[in-house]
């Protein structure tokens, strides 16, 4: 994770992005090293020519466990598999993902049955 330079709870870090980005977004940012710090909105500025970006915003304690504050870092969550809704729901979006990719409804169709998602989930 980029160093942040810290004035109190305000903060300013450098970052790459690519050239495509945009000259002023806003995006969240956490830590990934204790004190597992959030700052749910923060300000990108992208310094043109350059593939740099300022990120300015304001520091808020998570109070989490460093395994929470890692899985939220990484926008993951725990799914239990063996669980049927979980499952259905996984492999619902899965199934999603793969008509929005492909443009041929054969490809669709040939790669879900490779995965195993062609047949119904009661299967």
């Amino acid at each position: 994770m980029p160093v942040s330079k810290d004035l109190g709870r305000l903060f300013l870090l450098t970052i790459k992005v690519t050239s495509a980005a945009g000259w002023v977004w806003t995006a969240p940012t956490f830590e990934i090293e204790p004190p597992f710090r959030v700052c749910r909105r923060c300000i990108l500025i992208r310094l043109k020519p350059f593939k740099t970006a300022l990120v300015l915003g304001w520091w808020r304690d998570s109070d989490l466990e460093e395994d929470a504050a890692l899985r939220q870092a990484l926008s993951a969550r725990i799914v239990d598999l063996e669980e049927p809704s979980e499952l259905n729901s996984h492999r619902s979006t899965v199934r999603d993902h793969i008509a929005a990719h492909t443009a041929d409804l054969d490809d669709e169709w040939r790669l879900l049955g490779m995965l195993g998602l062609d047949r119904d989930e009661a299967s």
